[in-house]
Formats: C-alpha cells, structure tokens, sequence
C-alpha cells in the first residue's frame, strides 16, 4: 500500500514536472510569437510607409510628365506654325 502510494506520488511528481516544463515552454513559445509578431507589424508599417512616399514621388512625377507633355505639344503647334510661315 505504501509502495503504491510511493509510486503514485512519483508518477504525479513527475507529471507536474512535465507539465510545468510544457507551461515553460509554451510561456516561451508565445513570447517568441509576440516578438516575430511585433516585428512584422514594424516591417509592415514601414513598407507601407515607403510605398505611400512611392506612390507620392510617381504622382508628383506624373503631374510633371503631364506639364512637360503640353509644354511640348504648345511648342510642336508652334513649329508647324512657323514651317507653315517659312513655306509660304
């Protein structure tokens, strides 16, 4: 009776240590998680960050382009003006 008492406590000593070590590990695991996590949502705010300087540097590009576009059509309408004089 003692001995299966002996036993008994062993294997509960035992089990608590395991789960004691499993509770380690998991407290370890979701730190790990929290941290991988963290730094995800610092990459991801910085790459949206640079994407939205991107995207504002295109824009101001675009606009730009436009101008230069017209600027250049105004000047090709004058050259055709001033063939169409020197033909004459």
């Amino acid at each position: 009776m003692k001995q299966e008492m002996a036993r008994r406590d062993a294997v509960l000593a035992r089990t608590r240590s395991a789960a004691d070590h499993s509770r380690a590990q998991l407290v370890e695991s979701i730190g790990a998680v929290d941290a991988a996590r963290a730094y995800a949502e610092e990459r991801l705010a910085a790459a949206l960050a640079a994407h939205e300087a991107d995207r504002e540097e295109w824009s101001r590009q675009w606009i730009g382009l436009k101008l230069e576009n017209a600027r250049l059509r105004e000047r090709l309408q004058e050259c055709e003006v001033d063939k169409e004089l020197h033909s004459r």
